[in-house]
């Protein structure tokens, strides 16, 4: 559960989308526009049991990929079933960060394919995924904006709801919070499908991590 909020404080609650098949192969995904599977589906319905009982959410910000946007559809749902509609809006600047050539391999064909950028990124190095594409900066770049559009209209005791995906969070969250990626990578651990990050702001603009990895149930091994 979400502890309430106490004074002048405002909160962000950061959830990772649905299962989907790729997740489950461990395939890059990136941009590809994949739907949940059933797990993530199930996932995105246990999920919304436990957010709806938050009074405090008033927002729901999403990223139009399919994983993301079905997963919002699902807390939408739960929402309107407790009479209690969301503003939401689907924001482009959520998407996944762009893993370039490696879109669609395994986590272990580009580990055999592309040795040292994969020792680069073992290392804690933010580098561009797949050679053209983002690396982590650039994804917190993009998505920061929409963070701050997002949480902007929040007052005190409110929380905005977004769903995105596991990189693009862990951006924005390092982000927020004034670390860098290479402190992100080897002090919290990776978010499952599903499960949220906290994040609790001041009227001065600064933000702390409340909860990491949150969600329904115990977290996956």
């Amino acid at each position: 559960m979400i502890a309430p909020l106490d004074g002048p404080l405002r909160r962000a609650i950061l959830l990772r989308h649905g299962q989907t098949a790729w997740n489950l192969e461990k395939r890059w995904q990136g941009r590809t526009d994949i739907a949940l599977d059933a797990t993530g589906l199930a996932q995105a319905e246990r999920a919304a049991e436990v957010l709806v009982r938050d009074a405090s959410i008033v927002s729901l910000t999403y990223s139009p990929l399919r994983r993301a946007a079905q997963t919002a559809a699902v807390l939408k749902g739960a929402f309107d079933l407790r009479g209690r509609p969301l503003r939401r809006r689907s924001d482009e600047r959520l998407v996944e960060i762009d893993t370039g050539q490696w879109s669609t391999m395994l986590h272990s064909e580009v580990h055999d394919a592309y040795p040292e950028e994969s020792a680069a990124l073992a290392r804690g190095e933010d580098i561009p995924r797949g050679v053209h594409g983002e690396s982590m900066a650039d994804v917190a770049a993009r998505v920061r904006p929409a963070f701050d559009e997002a949480t902007a209209p929040l007052a005190a005791g409110e929380s905005a709801l977004l769903v995105l995906h596991g990189a693009a969070m862990r951006a924005l969250a390092a982000d927020a919070v004034g670390l860098t990626h290479g402190q992100v990578a080897h002090t919290f651990t990776a978010i499952g499908n599903c499960r949220w990050i906290v994040l609790v702001g001041d009227d001065s603009g600064s933000w702390r991590v409340e909860q990491w990895n949150a969600g329904a149930g115990a977290a996956a091994p």
